[in-house]
Formats: C-alpha cells, structure tokens, sequence
C-alpha cells in the first residue's frame, strides 16, 4: 500500500491542498496522514496521482486527463468523440444506400455512367434522407 504522503507527492498537492478538496481541517489531514485516508479520498488521490488501479499512468488535473503518454484530454474532446463517430455512422449510412442503389441499377443492366445525371442527384438526395 502507498503511503499518503506518496500519493500526495505523486498528486502535487499540500496538505493544505487536499484539506481545501476535502473540505476539512488541516489536521484532519494530519490525522489522515498518520492512520490512513477514508476510501473516497484514497480514491480520488489515487486518480489525481495516477496510481488508480484502472486508471494507472492517467492523472486528473483541472480541466483534462494527462494520458499515461503525456496528451492531455479534455472533456469538449471526450464530448466530440461521440458526436464525430455518429457522424462518420451516418455518413457510412449514407454510402451505403448510395451503393446499393446504383448496383441495383447497373444490374437492371445500366451502367451508372449511363444513367442521367438528373436521376443520379435524385438518387444522391433520396440516399441522404436514409437516417
């Protein structure tokens, strides 16, 4: 087990520091440091030293995650994941139809070349409706 005083080093963080995130004295603190932290602040040192046993090598820092490599993360960046994959799913939605309508054209035995440029943005806009 880590000492508190590890962990403290480890987060960058005083006494003074963590009595202030806690919200407790400065000599609970001290009590803390001589017989051990309760669980959530064992926990949450754990994460702001990089020493949680799921998040290892990943320090919480205001406003980002330092990743394990030393890229910082923030959360508008972990927001716009979500929203850029679902993009790129509709997107893919999107060529799919595409495809599979002009293979069943050329099937039809017209090769897309060959198909009016007039139907073929029909086509493009009726596949870009599919959701």
């Amino acid at each position: 087990m880590v000492s508190v005083t590890d962990l403290m080093n480890d987060a960058d963080v005083t006494s003074r520091d963590v009595s202030a995130l806690f919200k407790v004295t400065e000599r609970t603190v001290s009590y803390w440091i001589r017989h051990g932290l309760p669980y959530y602040a064992e926990e949450r040192l754990q994460l702001l030293a990089g020493r949680h046993q799921h998040w290892r090598g990943f320090k919480l820092r205001a406003g980002f995650i330092q990743c394990s490599n030393g890229d910082k993360v923030t959360s508008g960046q972990i927001e716009m994941y979500h929203w850029t994959n679902r993009q790129l799913l509709l997107e893919v939605k999107r060529n799919d139809a595409v495809l599979s309508k002009l293979s069943r054209i050329e099937k039809m035995g017209t090769s897309a070349n060959e198909f009016r440029a007039s139907n073929f943005v029909a086509l493009i806009k009726e596949a870009s409706n599919v959701s």
